[in-house]
């Protein structure tokens, strides 16, 4: 089972430490926590992803990319049912060549990904993008790696506000097969 997991602070600087800490306390967590943000909103509005990403390899390029296009389409792009985008018209194929540099090409260019491609529900990235508040931060996570719940249950314990989504195998597919034509050269 994997999970789309944010968990939200009332500190700006709490997300941050509260990936430190739980790196050191838990060393299985370690796998989803490497893919993790940390997203601190002060109270001018400004925005700042701290990435526990190695944005230098190609892995961490691809979750940065994946990450840039959530946190636009969940916080800063208005969003309406039925907009139309670019990455409508396309399918992610990853034994299509073409089709996956198209797609990887409509990722970078539109965070609508999320919702076009990835069909993550409506509801989800509006109660994501009302529970940030200007002066929090929050934990943006993809847990692949190990059983979620546990890493669920730590962030709460970290005094964190948690919204998960259960993702279905075609999303872990659809993560994978973006991940893998965002990686290639």
């Amino acid at each position: 089972m994997s999970e789309l997991i944010v968990s939200c602070f009332g500190d700006k600087y709490r997300a941050s430490q509260v990936i430190h800490d739980l790196r050191r306390m838990n060393p299985t967590f370690v796998a989803d926590l490497d893919n993790a943000v940390a997203l601190l909103w002060d109270e001018e509005g400004n925005m700042r992803v701290q990435q526990s990403i190695d944005p230098t390899s190609a892995t961490g390029a691809a979750w940065s990319s994946l990450w840039g296009a959530f946190i636009s389409v969940a916080f800063l792009v208005p969003y309406t049912e039925g907009m139309p985008a670019a990455a409508s018209a396309l399918v992610m194929s990853a034994s299509s060549p073409a089709s996956s540099k198209a797609a990887v090409e409509t990722l970078r260019l539109s965070p609508t990904w999320w919702i076009d491609e990835f069909h993550i529900p409506d509801d989800y990235l509006r109660d994501v993008g009302a529970m940030v508040q200007p002066g929090g931060s929050a934990v943006i996570v993809a847990a692949m790696a190990n059983k979620p719940q546990v890493l669920i249950k730590q962030l709460r314990q970290q005094g964190g506000t948690v919204m998960h989504l259960a993702l279905t195998d075609d999303q872990v597919k659809q993560l994978h097969i973006a991940l893998t034509a965002l990686s290639a050269p």
